[in-house]
């Protein structure tokens, strides 16, 4: 089987994505700011441009949409400090987690994109095997090369090819189907019913700790939508996804009225 590169095979990946018009037009020259500072290679501006796209809901999504059709690019992220993520040159043994190789700015939109919506497309897995990165660190010269232009010469499988693709595939798909009428407080409600440990996690982890406005997230929407979904995975096999669910049950329970008036002020 031949070598074939991460660059070209972006390059196919993404001139073979379908286009679609949409009735709407990308003129926010705010939102258009935030994403050029998504797509540099400065982590303290990549993230904070994350970050104020995920404050914007739905706002963002068309221009992330555009942005995971546009031609990919390899973007080594600088200036990480104690980041993990698959390209971190040096570990300090603890930081923040990044399960996602956003040296590539399709694999780092479709990171921003699953957050926002709480889907998951497939994008966490595009990276770099364990075996893999074993494989790259023993030699030094092909290692350093990775990091500085995310190429490497591994024989890389059709059915792994496809799998990229198919995820830029199935988010497109989920756009083309939600566009109109997508918001935060259904993305999590479709999130808990799924039968997607990931969709659960992230759904419950903003239920708990989001920054941002779940708008129309009210005690009598919980009671009457949430919380029989979320009791019943407390049957989970999930570990984490059980204990999540307790501890969130435990704190509406316990702050009543006023865990939902704080969560309305996120909206002001």
């Amino acid at each position: 089987m031949r070598k074939v590169y991460l660059s070209l095979l972006f390059v196919f990946l993404f001139s073979a994505c379908h286009e679609k018009k949409y009735p709407y037009k990308l003129e926010n020259k705010i939102i258009i700011g935030y994403i050029e500072d998504f797509n540099c290679s400065n982590w303290g501006t990549v993230h904070k441009a994350k970050d104020s796209l995920e404050k914007l809901d739905y706002a963002s999504l068309p221009y992330l949409i555009e942005n995971l059709n546009s031609k990919d690019k390899y973007v080594k992220l600088k200036n990480t400090a104690d980041l993990i993520y698959p390209g971190t040159k040096e570990f300090y043994g603890s930081g923040w987690v990044v399960d996602y190789d956003i040296d590539w700015l399709s694999i780092r939109t479709g990171w921003a994109i699953e957050d926002i919506t709480f889907e998951n497309f497939g994008f966490k897995e595009l990276k770099i095997s364990e075996k893999e990165l074993i494989e790259l660190q023993k030699s030094n010269i092909k290692y350093e090369e990775y990091l500085r232009t995310g190429n490497y010469g591994f024989d890389i499988k059709p059915d792994r090819i496809k799998a990229i693709k198919k995820c830029v595939e199935k988010a497109n798909e989920w756009w083309e189907e939600n566009y109109k009428n997508w918001n935060r407080l259904n993305g999590i409600t479709a999130a808990l019913k799924s039968n997607d440990t990931q969709r659960q996690s992230s759904a419950l982890q903003y239920l708990r700790f989001g920054e941002y406005c779940i708008a129309g997230l009210t005690r009598k929407y919980f009671d009457k939508e949430l919380r029989p979904i979320i009791e019943n995975l407390l049957k989970s096999k999930e570990e984490s996804i059980k204990q999540d669910s307790e501890l969130l049950l435990s704190t509406v329970d316990y702050k009543g009225d006023m865990e939902f008036y704080n969560i309305t002020t996120k909206c002001w």
